[in-house]
């Protein structure tokens, strides 16, 4: 069975194998790729779609066009799942099954006193905000990584000791980034 076919067994994404399946990870030095950067306000969750990002979203990076990355996340076969919007694609995406899936409805990360802060391995800090989680309740956090000339948010999944990102339709993952905290 492929990967990407509907169907695929829980068995095989929540396995350690599932960062063998989708994409190789990459391994960038945390000194050479992060620096922690700070926000405030107050944070909520705005529903959105259509690629609309209220006026106060989160910036958590930027295209390799230099167009601004806001934080979502939207709900995918049981999962409440971080992601990232780029409000010209008129929709947002996930990481999930070794796919970029769009998603026309999502919530937007409204700014907050946050903090970015390097991590690695599935590794998140005490107050790191939890923004989703799996259908079998593991948590999933907000991180995000420099690659290809952009800072793109996604996933942290503790289980799978990586921080899957969607990229040019696909899923790829990371042992080293940067995970949001909430003060």
């Amino acid at each position: 069975m492929s990967v990407g076919e509907k169907g695929v067994s829980r068995s095989i994404e929540n396995s350690a194998s599932h960062r063998d399946i989708c994409a190789q990870s990459y391994i960038p030095a945390l000194a050479d790729v992060f620096s922690p950067t700070k926000y405030a306000g107050v944070m909520s969750w705005v529903k959105a779609s259509n690629g609309h990002a209220p006026a106060n979203s989160l910036v958590a990076g930027h295209d390799v066009t230099g167009e601004p990355i806001y934080v979502i996340r939207a709900e995918h076969e049981g999962d409440l799942i971080p992601g990232k919007l780029v409000s010209s694609n008129k929709a947002a995406t996930i990481s999930w099954g070794c796919k970029e899936i769009l998603k026309t409805e999502y919530e937007v990360l409204v700014k907050s006193t946050n903090q970015w802060v390097p991590d690695r391995g599935g590794n998140v800090p005490a107050n790191a905000l939890k923004a989703g989680r799996t259908r079998e309740d593991d948590p999933l956090y907000i991180g995000r990584v420099h690659y290809l000339n952009s800072i793109t948010p996604g996933k942290v999944h503790p289980k799978h000791g990586l921080c899957y990102i969607s990229f040019d339709g696909k899923e790829l993952n990371f042992t080293n980034y940067e995970v949001l905290l909430e003060n």
